[in-house]
């Protein structure tokens, strides 16, 4: 009975880690469209301008 416990409660936070982990995969991914993408339009509105 102890060690299902233990077993369910070990499964409970690897499932939070890797949620973790998917979350701040994600965000990374945000943050590097978001750079990418002021890259861009600063580039466009410079060509623009000029």
């Amino acid at each position: 009975m102890m060690t299902t416990r233990i077993a369910k409660e070990e499964k409970k936070l690897f499932q939070k880690k890797k949620n973790l982990e998917r979350l701040a995969a994600s965000i990374n991914t945000l943050e590097n469209i978001k750079a990418n993408y002021s890259y861009k339009v600063n580039r466009s509105s410079k060509s623009k301008i000029n």
